[in-house]
């Protein structure tokens, strides 16, 4: 990804489409997207299940037809364009209160509520940056966000943080090289000023996809109780004891919550990592290091400690990006990130099943989401199931009155990034059984 200025600046997020065919009146559902919506008529009438070519007046839509779906006046069919929304996304920063970390702690917190959130702000990306790392004086190693992102100055720094929708800091001290304990083991425990007695787990939100950005010019070594069973993390100072001891912080951070983290098949989470690595041998080095890139073995400047190769490791495993600790200012940096967390945000694979139109009863057992791919050629019908239990490839269910795409088949449209998704169903008369 290309994360120069010049090309952060012109960001586009692209956007998937869904074409609600809906019976009766063109008033938004009070209770569905936040999107605009707008009717384009229609006068066709449904007669069963809707056809599989996703067209009116096909294999079941009626073009004019006078029955309804059983058997009651027919509902007129119109269409209503509406925007699928990006997941929500929540970012972790974990960071480094260790005595070299001032300049690295200096540019964080230059960067965090300027180039970093704003740019996700501009986005309409629902996010919230959460701090998991001490609170205080720069002087002291410690983090002091400021406004817009947070509801202080900084000037003077707060006795605690003060906290906002879109900000929280769970202030705990992270040592030089124990950042993947302290992660796991304060995901259920308290913050210093107890602002979260449950840990910063409870900040996460069940449905938002998690972005960690490490920061530490060490490597990792520590060893801590998880789960009531002692674990040990070390990197041992090269590539393959990082790439050991990343599988081993993996597991167990996917088994501290599958909801929230996912699973090995299907993680809910990617770390980007700040370390003492040098990329000298970067061709380009207003880029970040890519996944596909191996592991930097020298560290950066005479403030590193380490080149922080298991950081390298776990951002390598995820998926994530990996950028140099000692750079004098982190903005290219942090709108490199932020540039990532926009293109690399998903569509939500929900949205609200219609309102009822007035006199008629939505049939949900007619209710046919026509798959169009953003490239063009066949489109897919996706069939009902009763329940996530049954949930199968091109397959979706409807739970507490919203249309819900099975993974195998969210995979596919979130894949495709101008996928069209037209839902076609039928109704009947009010009190109809």
């Amino acid at each position: 990804m290309n994360s120069s200025l010049k090309a952060v600046a012109a960001v586009v997020i692209g956007s998937c489409l869904v074409t609600v065919v809906a019976c009766g009146s063109s008033t938004p559902d009070p209770n569905g997207s936040d999107s605009n919506l707008s009717a384009s008529g229609g006068a066709s009438g449904t007669s069963g299940m809707p056809g599989s070519s996703g067209d009116f007046g096909s294999s079941g839509m009626a073009s004019g037809g006078t029955s309804g779906a059983s058997g009651g006046p027919a509902c007129a069919a119109q269409e209503a364009a509406a925007s699928l929304t990006k997941r929500p996304v929540d970012i972790v920063f974990v960071i480094d209160n260790s005595g070299s970390m001032s300049g690295e702690i200096t540019e964080t917190q230059n960067q965090v509520s300027t180039n970093f959130a704003a740019l996700i702000e501009a986005s309409k990306i629902d996010y919230r940056v959460i701090m998991v790392t001490r609170h205080g004086q720069n002087s002291a190693q410690s983090v002091c966000i400021s406004q817009p992102l947070s509801g202080t100055t900084c000037m003077p720094v707060p006795a605690q943080p003060v906290e906002t929708a879109r900000f929280f800091q769970h202030s705990i001290e992270i040592a030089s090289t124990d950042a993947w304990c302290r992660m796991l083991t304060s995901f259920s425990t308290a913050d210093e000023f107890n602002l979260h007695p449950t840990g910063w787990g409870s900040l996460l939100r069940p449905t938002s996809f998690k972005v960690f950005v490490t920061i530490s010019d060490d490597h990792i070594s520590s060893s801590c109780n998880v789960g009531g069973a002692n674990k040990t993390f070390n990197d041992g100072n090269n590539a393959a004891g990082a790439t050991t001891a990343a599988d081993a912080f993996d597991a167990e951070l996917l088994a501290l919550s599958p909801a929230q983290f996912g699973t090995a098949a299907k993680r809910n989470y990617l770390v980007h990592a700040i370390a003492g690595f040098n990329w000298f041998d970067l061709a380009d080095k207003t880029k970040a290091y890519p996944p596909t890139a191996p592991i930097a073995t020298t560290k950066c400047g005479t403030d590193s400690v380490n080149p922080g190769y298991g950081h390298q490791a776990i951002a390598i495993k995820t998926g994530g990006l990996r950028f140099p600790s000692c750079q004098p200012n982190y903005t290219t940096i942090f709108k490199a990130m932020a540039a990532g967390i926009i293109d690399g945000a998903k569509v939500a694979c929900e949205f609200p099943v219609p309102a009822d139109p007035a006199g008629q009863t939505l049939d949900l057992s007619t209710v046919v989401p026509h798959y169009t791919p953003g490239a063009g050629g066949a489109g897919t019908d996706f069939g009902q199931v009763p329940s996530a239990a049954a949930c199968a490839a091109n397959k979706f269910y409807i739970e507490a009155s919203t249309i819900k795409l099975c993974p195998a088949t969210c995979d596919t449209v979130q894949a495709d990034p101008k996928a069209a998704i037209k839902v076609l169903f039928g109704c009947a008369p009010k009190g109809a059984n």
